[in-house]
């Protein structure tokens, strides 16, 4: 097993569904949202110019205390098969989905993740990003 910890968050971006709609069809509340067409600002309400072009919707899902991304992704797909009819319309208008990891590790990080597991991503049109820290 790995040593060190892991954190999985689904992000979605579409040209122009509100993020209302996707919080109701993924039945979950997000940890950040953007509506395209708002006024961009930061995190703490300060105005950054413009607009935003899409609308960006983020849920995280797993925190965990071992780096084991395999497992991570099977927990991931297994919650996204209750929302693949959501998901087959919303990337079959316009909309993109993505996996999320951030991983913190000790020492040597290995994972394998099998036909199966990346089938499914393939099957829920996710991307995979892994983003890997060392300590």
């Amino acid at each position: 097993m790995n040593q060190g910890s892991l954190s999985l968050s689904v992000r979605l971006r579409h040209p122009s569904m509100v993020p209302d709609v996707i919080s109701a069809a993924m039945g979950v509340d997000p940890i950040a949202m953007h509506a395209a067409g708002e006024s961009r600002r930061s995190p703490s309400g300060k105005d950054l110019g413009g607009r935003y072009t899409e609308t960006y919707w983020v849920y995280k899902l797993d925190d965990r205390n071992d780096a084991d991304l395999g497992e991570a992704i099977k927990v991931a797909n297994e919650w996204m098969r209750h929302r693949s009819k959501f998901m087959a319309d919303f990337t079959q208008a316009g909309g993109a989905v993505e996996y999320y990891v951030s991983v913190t590790a000790k020492g040597r990080l290995a994972t394998e993740l099998s036909p199966s597991v990346l089938a499914q991503c393939v099957q829920f049109g996710v991307q995979l990003s892994v983003e890997v820290f060392s300590e």
